[in-house]
């Protein structure tokens, strides 16, 4: 069972970020090798899940501390996956930011035995193949379902930017974030738990959800209990730092718009909002809405935020990923590097971004 009691932040706006990477050879190919760098590595580390296990023995996460501003991100960020990229080189083995690996085949990836023990939801385990970026944001508790329900209507716009999985297996799926596919395909029994969450009232009835099933909750945004956060986890994992700092800082501002009331929500109906989700997973920004694409939707959006960097940031250089992604996002390249190079330069291509 869940804990009832959570301890929301009087800290606004604090954060952090979570990231899961693949481990590859030098053929590209994952490499199952990460308990091996795990057991390198300073044991603090593990034990304080800084740096730790993912589903499969060919993935890891590591997780900054509690961060005030883009500049402890930054320091984290780069302090932990110069660690992880040093630790793997004496493994022969690079870490590489992507959503989807481009030609693994989960059935017979090897699971790391914290989650093989798992037999309930091995079956769920083996299917997560994928590699996500997860951003905590603290909230006063007052506001943080307000937040969470607000927010879930500028998902559909925010998902083309940080999309970064078109393959599966060594094919082209025809979606620009399959990642996100894979998470509800996974969860076909328990849909309820995966894609957009409900919109509920309060803490409370969020509360009472989690106690009445001992499942994970895979929603694209939830609360968090154990840290007192709002955890936007429907981020395809991104190769560089300059990549994620753009896009955490990008969610952060619109949380705060939203929490302040720089930002409003569109009207639209439950059922709109569920098919441009679904549309902003397949398509990216070329999907349609009112007869406007999403890009012009995420333009408008683009521009609100913006207006809130100058009290945040400071530093407008940091939304440049994010403006060139409305142009041309991540998977886009995966699929232009792929026809032209194939699978192995497209590995190699994105993990030479890793410290950048």
């Amino acid at each position: 069972m869940r804990p009832k009691q959570y301890n929301f932040s009087s800290h606004e706006f604090d954060f952090g970020i979570e990231e899961e990477f693949f481990l590859v050879d030098s053929f590209g190919n994952p490499a199952p090798v990460a308990d091996r760098i795990l057991k390198a590595l300073p044991a603090s580390l593990l034990s304080h899940k800084i740096v730790y296990y993912e589903f499969h023995k060919s993935q890891i996460e590591i997780n900054t501390g509690i961060c005030e501003d883009i500049d402890d991100a930054r320091r984290d960020l780069e302090f932990l996956r110069g660690l992880v990229l040093d630790a793997a080189k004496d493994f022969g083995v690079t870490p590489v930011g992507i959503g989807t690996h481009p030609t693994a085949d989960w059935k017979i990836s090897e699971l790391n035995p914290q989650y093989a023990r798992n037999v309930v939801r091995r079956k769920q385990m083996e299917a997560y193949l994928t590699c996500g970026n997860h951003i905590h944001i603290s909230l006063r508790a007052k506001d943080i379902v307000k937040v969470i329900n607000a927010i879930r209507y500028y998902v559909p716009m925010v998902i083309p930017l940080a999309a970064n999985s078109p393959f599966w297996i060594g094919k082209e799926t025809g979606y620009q974030d399959y990642r996100l596919k894979v998470v509800e395909i996974a969860h076909t029994l328990d849909k309820r738990y995966a894609g957009l969450p409900p919109a509920l009232k309060n803490l409370k009835q969020w509360n009472k959800l989690y106690q009445s099933k001992d499942i994970p909750m895979y929603w694209d945004i939830r609360p968090n209990f154990k840290y007192g956060t709002m955890e936007v986890r429907f981020l395809d994992q991104q190769p560089s730092i300059t990549d994620i700092i753009s896009l955490t800082t990008f969610v952060r501002l619109l949380t705060i718009g939203l929490t302040k009331r720089k930002i409003g929500i569109p009207y639209m109906k439950e059922s709109e909002l569920l098919k441009l989700r679904s549309d902003a997973i397949k398509k990216g920004m070329s999907a349609n809405f009112r007869r406007k694409s999403l890009r012009e939707h995420a333009k408008i959006l683009y521009q609100k935020v913006m207006e809130l960097s100058d009290y945040y940031t400071g530093d407008k250089k940091i939304f440049r990923p994010i403006a060139k992604k409305m142009k041309k996002n991540l998977a886009e390249e995966q699929l232009s590097i792929w026809k032209v190079l194939g699978p192995k330069k497209l590995i190699k291509n994105f993990s030479r971004r890793f410290m950048k």
